[in-house]
């Protein structure tokens, strides 16, 4: 994204927080997301059941796992066309801590 985009998720999760609590369904495209900005998510709305991510950056998976662990009727977590890093950086968490299975 351009340096100075302005595109910040914490100043909006706050207010829709105020007007909307039972929010479920969130898609945000072209946005700086962080870990941060992930867990207040996940705070606010507790009922939330998706999450898309279109060509956002910013987040890993520790705000992935707080989205996991506190949105309990999540259904849906979508990550489109983030950026080659992010997701080099995920799938290596990710890999990293899954254990190998023997075949019997």
């Amino acid at each position: 994204m351009p340096a100075h985009w302005g595109a910040h998720l914490a100043p909006w999760v706050s207010s829709m927080a105020k007007a909307y609590p039972w929010l479920e369904k969130l898609f945000l495209k072209r946005m700086s997301v962080t870990d941060d900005d992930l867990a207040l998510l996940a705070e606010s709305f507790p009922g939330f059941k998706e999450l898309v991510l279109v060509c956002c950056d910013g987040f890993g998976t520790s705000g992935l796992a707080v989205v996991a662990s506190k949105c309990r009727q999540l259904r849906v977590l979508d990550l489109l066309n983030l950026m080659l890093w992010t997701m080099m950086w995920i799938g290596y968490v990710v890999f990293r801590r899954v254990k190998p299975v023997l075949n019997l």
